[in-house]
């Protein structure tokens, strides 16, 4: 009984992995789709892809390069500058108490999530702002969260990405481990993903800016392309850890698919 009761919804779940599999490979593959338009130099607003107004110009290789690298200068940085006290100044560093996987999801499920995994009996104490309380709860649950704001684009976005699945952000402590608190697979983050009307957009409308939930399907493409194991991703349930294992070559692949456009006097054609 319980198998028959679980099929369906089994199901369900294994079609959603595939469509969403599907959807991040053509999203990469078209130049000019949705996913290429969030790659503008100011954060939130959509773009065509002129190859001067694109985040990582106007030296393309250098920004490559040096995401390439997850060096200190690339990782070793405060990404919990929307925090309060220390946390607040890009000099400060998150105080763990164990090694801490990269959090990811919608911005509520990770607040819920951290608030769930909090250890430190803090339940928050963020001074009064939601994004500081996020950043408390997220420290407390030993849990490496992006919370960027001044200065924040998918460039920045993609540094991060990069280090959280080389196990490289500070307190990872080289286990490149991601725990999603929004299910990956689940079709309604397809669904957020290509709505292009409607709320939640930030900055402006949605024909024009995307939202927290457009930057969530992206970074799942993303990983699915970064991870050599990046297929796992769609099947994932909420809540459970994933290792990733990081594809030099996924790497070159992806940066090729994003600068196809925008490919610097003396760099190689993508294949």
């Amino acid at each position: 009984q319980v198998q028959v009761r679980t099929q369906p919804r089994f199901l369900a779940h294994t079609l959603a992995a595939i469509k969403m599999r599907r959807a991040c490979s053509a999203e990469l593959a078209d130049a000019g789709s949705a996913f290429h338009e969030l790659w503008g130099r100011t954060g939130w607003e959509r773009q065509a892809a002129p190859a001067h107004s694109l985040c990582w110009s106007p030296s393309t290789s250098a920004y490559f390069d040096g995401v390439r690298a997850a060096g200190a200068d690339s990782c070793d940085a405060n990404w919990f500058t929307a925090g309060s006290g220390d946390l607040a100044s890009p000099a400060g560093r998150p105080s763990f108490s164990a090694p801490a996987p990269a959090v990811l999801g919608y911005d509520a499920s990770i607040f819920d999530f951290c608030t769930q995994q909090d250890v430190s009996g803090g339940g928050g104490g963020g001074g009064g702002s939601w994004q500081a309380d996020l950043v408390a709860r997220c420290v407390g649950a030993n849990l490496n969260a992006l919370r960027v704001l001044r200065g924040w684009n998918m460039c920045l976005n993609f540094r991060w990405l990069v280090c959280a699945a080389r196990g490289k952000l500070p307190g990872q402590a080289l286990r490149p481990e991601l725990v999603f608190a929004t299910r990956p697979g689940d079709l309604q983050v397809l669904r957020a993903y290509q709505r292009r009307e409607g709320r939640g957009c930030i900055g402006g409308p949605c024909e024009s800016h995307y939202s927290p939930e457009h930057i969530f399907f992206a970074e799942v493409c993303a990983l699915s392309a970064l991870c050599a194991n990046g297929g796992e991703l769609f099947s994932l349930p909420a809540g459970q850890r994933f290792e990733c294992h990081f594809s030099a070559g996924g790497f070159e692949a992806l940066v090729d698919q994003l600068t196809g456009r925008t490919k610097v006097a003396g760099s190689p054609p993508p294949p």
